[in-house]
C-alpha cells in the first residue's frame, strides 16, 4: 500500500455561499488520495503545524487576494 501524502490546507470556511461550493468540492475529492488537514485561522505557520501534530507533505494556502477574504493569514517568521 502506497503512503498516503499529508496536505496542509490553509482556507477559510467559505463553503456556507452556494458560489464557492464547487472550489469547496475540489478541495474536498483530494481526500480520495491524502490525508488532507484543514486550517481556517490566521496564526503562526509553526503554531499551527504544533497543534494538529503533524509534518505535511505539502501545504496549500488558498487564495489569498482580497486581503485574505478567502485564506486565513498565517505568519511564515524564519520558517
Amino acid at each position: 500500500m502506497k503512503k498516503r501524502l499529508k496536505l496542509l490546507v490553509l482556507m477559510k470556511q467559505f463553503g456556507k455561499y452556494p458560489k464557492h461550493q464547487p472550489k469547496i468540492d475540489m478541495i474536498r475529492a483530494l481526500e480520495k488520495f491524502a490525508d488532507v488537514y484543514y486550517w481556517h485561522n490566521d496564526g503562526d505557520i509553526k503554531d499551527i503545524i504544533r497543534k494538529l501534530q503533524i509534518k505535511p507533505d505539502f501545504i496549500f494556502h488558498y487564495d489569498i487576494a482580497w486581503n485574505y477574504g478567502l485564506a486565513p493569514n498565517p505568519s511564515f517568521g524564519s520558517f
